[in-house]
């Protein structure tokens, strides 16, 4: 599975002080993409898990929602070829993500039996959350190209070898599969939905949902503010983000009174980070009045100067942490009526130093 091109500080601690000064709302959201990161990774492990989440080309917004649970508030696109075919995943990730492949002789006979390569096969992962840093509501919505009839005659004989490993269960006429990868107290829930999509989840009520929605029992009924959220999205980024106000006022920051402050200010968040030669990011909230929207401008801005401050002492000796340096420097935050728009880059010159130095 592919590793994000991010420069990492050594110590955990200090990352996760440095994330609370930019403030709660933004932390739950960087917390919820490495949330999504982890479980991902943790598949990865598994062996057939990985395959299970990785074996779902292009994407709209009106596609996308099919699929997405009823409560989604938030949507977080990982636009995987994209990402594969930029210049710096080219040059510093793709031969280690090849030979994460090749060099696991088990994950190859079930990748060969299945016909099946992440690399070309998958096109984009999306997240779905009725609320950020809520742990144990998530659902994921994998586009690829599979073999069917492949993907069920795998997924039964690994059943009969390892049953305790994966499950097998029924619903109507289709099968969703239950993993449970070593180590992890919270099993994962998985369903081909269609040729091209497969549905996974913290909880078995979302696949049944994302089944009965390709069976045509149920309709798509997402809120209709978060179909237009949706509709500004970019899917072109790398990784794109939607989500309402509601995700922080219904997250695990509900009970922080700076993060309910914000969230009740905001409606919605669009955005993402494109990675190309360099690394490229643009957000909009909207807030609910132009003064919510200097208040929230405001709030940012002094997260931010703070924020610097913290990372720029730390980079003195962890080098690693010198493109969070020059992207929080470039970070430009300005309002126009009730939107704020923050955009900031960290340029391709210092991503090769950076590296070279690690």
């Amino acid at each position: 599975m592919m590793k994000p091109v991010v420069p990492v500080a050594g110590n955990r601690r200090c990352s996760r002080r440095m994330c609370l000064h930019l403030g709660p709302s933004l932390f739950r959201i960087s917390e919820e993409i490495m949330r999504i990161r982890r479980s991902l990774l943790s598949s990865w492990t598994a062996g057939l898990a990985v395959i299970l989440l990785l074996c779902f080309g292009s994407a709209r917004a009106a596609e996308v929602e099919k699929f997405l649970p009823n409560d989604t508030v938030f949507v977080c696109s990982f636009n995987v070829q994209q990402v594969l075919d930029a210049p710096l995943v080219k040059k510093h990730a793709l031969p280690d993500l090849k030979g994460m492949l090749t060099g696991n002789e088990e994950i190859q006979k079930i990748l060969e039996a299945l016909g099946f390569d992440p690399l070309r096969d998958v096109s984009r992962v999306i997240f779905a959350s009725p609320g950020l840093g809520v742990q144990d509501k998530w659902s994921t919505i994998i586009h690829g190209r599979c073999d069917v009839d492949k993907f069920h005659a795998k997924a039964q004989e690994v059943a009969k070898q390892q049953g305790g490993f994966l499950t097998v269960h029924e619903h109507g006429n289709s099968k969703f599969y239950e993993v449970t990868a070593p180590g992890q107290a919270q099993s994962i829930f998985v369903a081909l939905v269609s040729k091209d999509r497969l549905v996974s989840a913290s909880g078995k009520d979302y696949v049944l949902e994302a089944l009965d929605k390709a069976a045509g029992k149920k309709k798509p009924a997402v809120r209709k503010e978060l179909r237009e959220v949706l509709e500004k999205a970019d899917l072109k980024q790398s990784l794109s983000l939607a989500m309402l106000g509601d995700a922080i006022r219904n997250g695990a920051l509900a009970g922080n009174n700076e993060a309910k402050e914000i969230g009740e200010k905001i409606k919605n968040v669009t955005g993402g980070l494109t990675v190309g030669d360099d690394v490229q990011a643009s957000f909009v909230l909207v807030s609910k009045d132009p003064d919510g929207a200097r208040e929230v401008a405001d709030k940012i801005n002094n997260h931010v100067k703070e924020a610097k401050g913290i990372v720029s002492l730390q980079a003195q000796s962890l080098k690693a942490l010198e493109p969070l340096v020059e992207f929080l420097g470039s970070l430009k935050v300005a309002t126009q009526g009730s939107s704020v728009t923050l955009k900031g880059q960290v340029s391709k010159e210092l991503i090769e130093k950076s590296l070279k130095k690690e």
